[in-house]
């Protein structure tokens, strides 16, 4: 799926201000992560970006208010990094959507091959390329 078809004008509900897309990562891509939600946010100002960041997965907590945020998205965005596939938490956050029938795209956070495995639940997505000045404008055209 691309993201041009998740963020349709269509898409956006005009009872609430934002349109919410949840970024699911490992926290070690944090500087790309940071890039690429910055240059969405730029390109779509009503969408509002929602993430968790989990430092911790033996606190069994950050489920409960991640779970409340992909709950309200209506996209995922799966952004692999070397480490994506081993992440506990990326792992669960992409059942969840799975779980909810939310879409997920996934993006690689890697410029050139070769490319990082793609975490589990992740397999069946259209996965793109993450280069950091082109990369909305070839997902929204």
């Amino acid at each position: 799926m691309k993201l041009q078809n998740i963020l349709k004008v269509g898409t956006f509900d005009s009872r609430i201000d934002h349109t919410r897309v949840f970024l699911s990562y490992s926290t070690r891509d944090f500087a790309k992560v940071s890039e690429f939600k910055e240059m969405l946010i730029d390109r779509y100002p009503r969408l509002y970006v929602q993430e968790h960041p989990v430092q911790d997965t033996y606190d069994q907590n950050w489920k409960i208010d991640c779970d409340k945020k992909i709950k309200k998205s209506i996209a995922m965005i799966c952004l692999v990094g070397q480490d994506t596939h081993s992440s506990t938490a990326v792992h669960w956050e992409l059942l969840q959507a799975q779980n909810y029938g939310i879409p997920t795209l996934g993006v690689y956070l890697e410029v050139d091959p070769p490319y990082p495995p793609l975490p589990k639940g992740l397999d069946s997505v259209s996965t793109q390329t993450y280069e950091p000045i082109s990369i909305l404008d070839s997902m929204i055209k």
